[in-house]
């Protein structure tokens, strides 16, 4: 938050952060105690609609700053050691996100639900996200857009955005290389697994 604040000109004197644990997010939005929280869009927004509130969702990546909430993280020995099998499971990864969002996304929840039959119980809520999911053309990387191949790469221009906040916030130092941190390498060779 402190770098997507810099990176829109909001500084510390406009808003007073509150940590707060995953437990009170809904709570604490819909009693007001805070006036926004970050969180995970189609985790939260469909809780608080089933708790009678009407939220307003604010993707940071709209607004220029493509945070690496959702990657792919691999032991950097292991990694350069077995590229192959990383290249592997990217691609696995890939085709499984695909398959996820088959049939309007109903395939992908009928295979949550088969692999962990203990969510039976909560499939009319699971329901609600995966319908909040397709009603917002979801997918993990870029809202609205196709989940495809590309949309797993970085581009380095985010990347360079990304430390740029970072830097100015005092989050990290500069000169660290987040080109090498997150790379395209193994989704390009998952590509040419998948051909």
């Amino acid at each position: 938050m402190q770098a997507f604040f810099k990176t829109q000109g909001i500084s510390e004197q406009d808003v007073k952060l509150v940590l707060i644990g995953a437990g009170d997010l809904i709570s604490s939005v819909i009693s007001q105690r805070v006036d926004a929280i970050a969180a995970f869009e189609t985790t939260i927004v469909p809780a608080i609609r089933a708790a009678g509130a009407s939220p307003v969702s604010l993707l940071i990546s709209d607004h220029g700053l493509r945070v690496p909430g959702n990657v792919y993280i691999a032991n950097g020995e292991f990694a350069r050691a077995n590229p192959d099998v990383v290249a592997r499971f990217m691609a696995a990864t890939i085709e499984g996100w695909q398959d996820v969002q088959k049939d309007g996304a109903k395939e992908g929840l009928a295979l949550v639900v088969k692999a962990y039959p203990e969510l039976a119980s909560q499939q009319a809520f699971l329901a609600q996200r995966w319908e909040f999911r397709e009603q917002n053309g979801y997918n993990p990387y870029r809202k609205g857009r196709p989940l495809v191949v590309d949309a797993f790469r970085f581009d380095p221009r985010t990347l360079e955005t990304l430390d740029s906040a970072l830097v100015s916030a005092g989050l990290v130092k500069p000169g660290l290389d987040l080109q090498k941190a997150f790379t395209n390498e193994y989704i390009e060779a998952a590509q040419r697994l998948m051909k």
